[in-house]
């Protein structure tokens, strides 16, 4: 965190602050794009959440990836965790890196992202996406033009915060005819009960239909 805005405690404390506000507001789907412009915010949220995404990511791609990928993207992946999680698993297994990129709404996480690209040796790409729009649409075109060499789309907790929209994941998925892997990572899920997996719950379940 050296020459950032969380560096010291007192500055992590504040920043990890601004963030839970707009937390607050992503739980309840309200955010507007403004929200993302305060650096030390941003920063608050990856002190505070970067290590839990990645291991969460982590894990399962562990399980669920057999081989290598050509070209990866996470949806809502804002700082890159799970990219970061991506180059260690391939790194692991001495799989080639893919071709790694962060799809998001805003491009205030792209100098968060290009940094964690940089520490990990990766150069991570960042490109404008909307999740509740269809693949043919204007706010889509850059992930359109890849969209056929996908091997892999991770939803990085953008279901809850956006009304669990399935189209473009419906396009992506014919655009792939039908040999896209997609790993939907999301808040609000019930805790396994003594060891036994529970039902999904609203975003999930939702996009399980």
């Amino acid at each position: 965190y050296e020459n950032t805005p969380v560096a010291d405690s007192a500055r992590r404390k504040q920043s990890q602050e601004k963030c839970a506000q707009i937390q607050a507001k992503m739980r309840k789907g309200y955010q507007l794009p403004s929200d993302f412009s305060d650096e030390e915010a941003l920063w608050g949220y990856v002190s505070a959440k970067f290590a839990t995404r990645a291991r969460m990511a982590g894990d399962v791609l562990e399980d669920v990836l057999t081989g290598p990928a050509r070209c990866v993207v996470a949806l809502g992946g804002g700082p890159a965790a799970e990219l970061l999680s991506f180059v260690v698993l391939s790194d692991v297994r001495s799989w080639p890196r893919p071709r790694l990129i962060v799809g998001e709404f805003v491009d205030y996480w792209k100098p968060i992202a290009h940094k964690v690209g940089e520490l990990a040796g990766a150069p991570f790409e960042y490109m404008h996406c909307d999740v509740t729009r269809g693949l043919s649409e204007e706010a889509n075109s850059a992930l359109a033009g890849i969209a056929a060499a996908l091997d892999v789309v991770i939803l990085s907790f953008v279901l809850l915060e956006t009304g669990c929209p399935t189209v473009l994941i419906r396009d992506l998925w014919e655009a792939s005819r039908g040999k896209l892997v997609v790993i939907a990572l999301d808040a609000g899920q019930p805790q396994p009960r003594q060891g036994n997996p529970r039902e999904l719950a609203g975003s999930l379940r939702t996009l399980s239909v």
